[in-house]
């Protein structure tokens, strides 16, 4: 490109390619399966791609937090993303429509977002449009490939419709990362127009973000985008695109891992809560036996299990309940006072085939 090195290292910057997701930096090659493309020409998309993704980055920026620094940066990555465009695409080439359709969607989702923030009722359809249009330039890398190799339609609709499911997942997951952020920008974000029903009194950002934990919504809300990662992966499961296909798996897993970062917050919540932190005024040997042996008993799961013990692998079941059977037994008057406790948890441990909690 022939534009200065300076320009070149701040396209480049490592710290830019670290905080956003890598698959941006291929987009058009996620989706090239399913079509015949030059591999020469991949390159050149893929560079066009990553290009104008970060002058979108940039123009957000500048939409949302009114920082103008990045404006001939923008402007830079533009023409260059354009200029490799109009390699492969003539003047008259229907490309540049489908180009227009995207940038006017893109352009169409800032209204529509300052809209929806004004309304008291938001539908989850208004939040697909919002969503398949903020991603508006992500689907110019098909729009790309089918206008160099026109083989179905339909194939072209459906790789459409993946892409717009994948990114209502995206958007979701991005607004209970952006929670604290959008709330203080006065922007719409489905997390905060979800807590706004719970009838919160407080507007602390800090409290708020607490109550999206405790009150479940970011659970259902990561429950909602796993839903449609699904939905993504169903409409294409017959296209040949195991690129785009992994790219869905892993933001799934990533959601998936984040209902259990919940799940083992709330338990340790839980614990801390039922905790007493009154002093015995008159305590022994006996009542703190008697106190301790109480606790783990109200500690054992339904299924037998005790869930425990917590690291950097998540709250434990399987080694947990192993563990404090064996401590159990050990004592006499722990094995007479937990019989039926220990029975549950041999029972659990016999019949548990499956590792869903590191064991």
């Amino acid at each position: 490109m022939s534009i200065s090195q300076n320009f070149k290292d701040i396209i480049l910057d490592s710290n830019f390619i670290k905080n956003n997701p890598e698959f941006y930096q291929n987009y058009p090659s996620l989706f090239s399966n399913a079509f015949s493309i030059n591999e020469d020409y991949l390159d050149f998309l893929d560079i066009s791609g990553y290009l104008y993704y970060q002058s979108t980055i940039y123009t957000d920026s500048l939409i949302d937090e009114k920082d103008i620094s990045k404006f001939l940066l923008i402007t830079i990555c533009q023409e260059e993303s354009i200029k490799i465009l109009s390699k492969f695409y003539g003047l008259e080439d229907n490309f540049w429509k489908l180009w227009n359709q995207r940038r006017n969607e893109y352009f169409q989702a800032v209204y529509i977002e300052k809209e929806l923030y004004k309304k008291e009722v938001v539908t989850i359809e208004e939040f697909e449009i919002l969503a398949d249009q903020k991603s508006a330039f992500g689907k110019v890398a098909i729009d790309c490939l089918y206008s160099l190799d026109k083989k179905s339609k339909n194939l072209y609709q459906k790789l459409l419709l993946s892409h717009k499911y994948f990114s209502v997942a995206f958007q979701l997951n991005d607004d209970i990362q952006d929670f604290k952020n959008d709330f203080q920008k006065g922007q719409f974000n489905w997390a905060i127009y979800l807590l706004k029903q719970e009838n919160l009194e407080s507007q602390n950002p800090d409290v708020l973000q607490k109550y999206l934990y405790i009150r479940g919504v970011s659970k259902k809300i990561y429950m909602l985008a796993i839903d449609y990662c699904d939905k993504s992966l169903d409409v294409i499961k017959d296209i040949d695109v195991p690129s785009w296909k992994k790219v869905i798996a892993d933001t799934k897993k990533a959601l998936i891992s984040s209902i259990l970062e919940i799940d083992n917050y709330i338990e340790l919540l839980t614990s801390e809560i039922i905790l007493s932190n009154k002093p015995l005024l008159q305590n022994n040997l006996d009542k703190s036996l008697s106190k301790a042996i109480e606790y783990i008993k109200t500690k054992q799961q339904d299924n037998g299990s005790w869930r425990e013990y917590v690291n950097q692998g998540g709250i434990s079941n399987i080694w947990g309940t192993a563990f404090i059977t064996s401590k159990l037994s050990e004592s006499q008057i722990l094995k007479s006072s937990c019989k039926e406790e220990i029975s549950k948890a041999l029972s659990f441990l016999s019949l548990n085939t499956t590792k869903s909690l590191w064991g």
